[in-house]
């Protein structure tokens, strides 16, 4: 399952009132955030997203959620996605935000390494 570990003192919270939405095109991808949601707990977000390539249009819900040293980004795990490269691109968008948003923070365990840069 794709998904990235930002490691640091990232509070859910402050992430979603900062978060901006995305739109990435490139010749064969679209990717973009509809909206975004914060749980009532205020420990996790689920963001809609659009992945647009190679004539598929897939909507997904990206989730991110509090941890002991930071946050964790994947997929919501109640709906099975294909994990194009827009579907990564878009879960890796939203880390690299994070990790600008908040300074001190750094990339844990991740499996979307060449999308973070």
């Amino acid at each position: 399952m794709p998904h990235v570990v930002v490691n640091g003192k990232i509070v859910v919270e402050d992430l979603f009132a900062q978060l901006k939405p995305i739109f990435l095109k490139t010749d064969s991808e679209i990717v973009k955030t509809k909206d975004f949601y914060l749980s009532r707990s205020r420990h996790a977000i689920l963001i809609e997203m659009i992945a647009i390539e190679q004539g598929k249009h897939i909507e997904f819900l990206a989730m991110v959620s509090q941890r002991d040293d930071g946050i964790v980004v994947r997929i919501a795990p109640h709906k099975d996605v294909e994990k194009t490269t827009g579907v990564k691109r878009g879960l890796a968008e939203i880390a690299k935000q994070t990790l600008a948003l908040f300074e001190d923070s750094e990339v844990g365990k991740t499996n979307l390494t060449q999308f973070l840069s």
